[in-house]
Formats: C-alpha cells, sequence, structure tokens
C-alpha cells in the first residue's frame, strides 16, 4: 500500500509540475494581453480606460529595439508611418528616440500594467530587425525585404503574410515561441531557440540552427537541407 501510494503521489506530483511550468511558460503572453492563439485576450479597456493612437515622426529607419511588451503590426508599405497606442490614462508611459536607421521604444507602465503590451502599427518598405527585450507579437503583412532578424527575451509571437519569399527568417529567443509563418514561404530559417515552440512554417531549402526545449516545428515545402540541432523534445514534422 505505501509503494502504491508513492507511485500515486509521484505520479499526480510530477504531473502538477508539468502543468505549473506549462502555465508558467504562457503567463508572459496573456500577461502582455495576448492570447497563445494570436487573438487579443481581452479588451484591456476594461481595466485601463480607452487607449489614443499617437502618430509619431521618424525618419527612414529598417530596424526596431523595443524595451518593454510591445504588439507590432508592420505593414509593408512606400510611405513610412509610426502610431502608438496607448491608454488615454498612461499617454506619457512611453519614450521613442532614433539611432540611425533604428527605431528605439521603451514601454514605461509600471506595477500591475508591467506586462501590458503597447500597439505599435508600423508601415514602411523593408523591415531588417526586430530586438524585443520583453515579450513581443509581430505580425507581418507583406515582404519585409530579404533577410529579417528577430530577436527576443520573454513570449515571442511571430506571423506574416507576403506574396514572395523571403531568403532569409531568423529567431533567436529565450522564452516561449510561437510562429506561424506558413503563409510567408521562406528559403532559409535559422533557429536559436530555448523554451517551449510551436513552429509552422514554409521553408524551401534550409533549416538550421539550435533549439532547446519541448515542442513541435511544422514544415510546409520540405527544405532540401536540415543541420538542426535538437536538445530536449522537440518533434519536426515535414508535410
Amino acid at each position: 500500500m505505501k509503494i502504491s501510494n508513492r507511485i500515486f503521489w509521484g505520479f499526480w506530483g510530477s504531473a502538477a509540475l508539468l502543468i505549473v511550468g506549462f502555465i508558467a511558460a504562457f503567463s508572459s503572453v496573456t500577461r502582455a494581453w495576448v492570447a497563445p492563439d494570436g487573438k487579443q485576450l481581452r479588451d484591456a479597456s476594461s481595466l485601463t480606460g480607452p487607449w489614443k493612437d499617437q502618430v509619431l515622426s521618424a525618419q527612414d529607419f529598417s530596424s526596431l529595439q523595443l524595451n518593454g511588451a510591445f504588439d507590432v503590426a508592420w505593414e509593408q508599405s512606400d510611405t513610412l508611418s509610426v502610431t502608438l497606442s496607448v491608454p488615454e490614462r498612461f499617454s506619457e508611459a512611453f519614450s521613442m528616440r532614433q539611432e540611425g536607421t533604428r527605431l528605439v521604444f521603451t514601454n514605461r507602465l509600471t506595477g500591475r500594467f508591467s506586462e501590458l503590451a503597447l500597439r505599435l502599427k508600423i508601415s514602411g518598405p523593408r523591415l531588417s530587425e526586430v530586438e524585443a527585450r520583453k515579450s513581443l507579437k509581430l505580425k507581418l503583412n507583406g515582404h519585409p525585404g530579404e533577410s529579417l532578424n528577430v530577436s527576443g527575451n520573454g513570449a515571442v509571437w511571430i506571423e506574416g503574410t507576403c506574396a514572395t519569399p523571403m531568403e532569409r527568417l531568423s529567431v533567436s529567443t529565450r522564452g516561449m515561441t510561437i510562429l506561424q509563418m506558413k503563409s510567408c514561404p521562406m528559403k532559409r530559417l535559422f533557429l536559436d531557440i530555448h523554451g517551449k515552440i510551436v513552429i509552422h512554417a514554409n521553408v524551401t531549402e534550409s533549416l538550421e540552427g539550435a533549439v532547446n526545449g519541448s515542442g513541435d516545428i511544422r514544415l510546409s515545402g520540405a527544405p532540401a537541407r536540415q543541420n538542426l540541432s535538437q536538445y530536449g523534445s522537440v518533434r519536426i514534422r515535414i508535410d
């Protein structure tokens, strides 16, 4: 009986730890008010009050540095535009500066709203790099350029739609990573990921890099070369 009890509680104890770990992995996403399916988890205005769009002035840029949580929608356009949406009651809770071709945004929300993602709408001809210091949701509409590098510390969600293939997408993250790029084909995908992984991408030539964690990688396009080091329990499926 004692042995059976130890087995019973050992099993459920392990299961409980797995559940807690899973919830913790998702927590930075949900705290940023973005659900795991990529949709808005709830209307944050119920707690923050109404949000207000602020049109910001910027010169020619191609990269972003994001200090704090951000929800970014980028659209390919010949015209540059930057619009930041923030709660009216926290209208000064951000800063922006330009360093060469890089825009640097800082989310200054604190307390219970410290993980709330500010919303960025950006239009421009190209996007070559996004460096996120916290949670990030990045939605691409159009071709960002030949190569895009995305790095993040925290939960990172990337999705996109583009008519012509990208040459290379590089994703380097420490935290949960969700990549939904089946509608934006790429020739090469490079991964350097630590954490939980959910990837569905259309890759035609090569999959490279290293992943350390657990999850699933689903590939459309059957890349001719695979040189991906795997640590943990990451499953790869090719359609």
